[in-house]
């Protein structure tokens, strides 16, 4: 922020949104987006569905289930094809999500004057991506040292905006960049 507002941006304080509480999609995408992944598949590969993946887990549970599947399960519990009951609750609470998310942001951006939500890291993905909207992540430097491990791991910021504010974001993601010290630049990793 202090490199932004040396570079001549104005910089306001705001608290960011809360997280979205309309339902979920992502458990109806998950399974009709890998559903459609795995389908396109050689008849050759061994799994072309949610369902292949569930039984291989399953059969192979000391290799493959490190963590549980509940959510593979939940998601292949759901009925995606067109006109199912599961089909029109997603529909419905997909377009609830984008149109919550969405006020969230441009009730930001309109009540504070603007052009683009500046948060550490990715706060607001959740939120920018179930609105459709834009959001450009910009390296930032490195945090402090840790002293246990003697290590400073990169650390971003991030830009969201409304609808259809790509360029305005590149020139504030390229603005920040220019506004850096050569020191806070990416290294190599060693």
């Amino acid at each position: 922020v202090a490199a932004l507002q040396a570079a001549g941006a104005v910089a306001v304080a705001i608290t960011a949104p809360a997280a979205i509480t309309t339902p979920s999609v992502a458990p109806y995408e998950f399974k009709r987006d890998v559903n459609a992944y795995l389908g396109a598949l050689p008849g050759s590969d061994p799994v072309h569905s949610l369902s292949d993946v569930i039984a291989y887990n399953n059969a192979n549970a000391e290799e493959a289930l490190k963590y549980p599947q509940d959510a593979a399960i939940a998601s292949q519990a759901l009925d995606t094809s067109a006109g199912s009951s599961d089909t029109a609750t997603y529909a419905t609470n997909l377009a609830a999500g984008a149109t919550a998310a969405r006020s969230a942001i441009d009730g930001l951006l309109t009540s504070n004057n603007l052009d683009a939500i500046m948060t550490p890291s990715a706060t607001l993905t959740a939120i920018a991506s179930r609105a459709g909207y834009p959001q450009l992540i910009v390296p930032a430097g490195y945090n402090d040292l840790n002293p246990a491990s003697q290590t400073r791991n990169p650390v971003s910021v991030s830009f969201v905006g409304t609808a259809f504010s790509e360029a305005r974001l590149l020139d504030d993601g390229y603005a920040l960049q220019q506004a850096l010290p050569a020191t806070q630049q990416r290294r190599v990793p060693s």
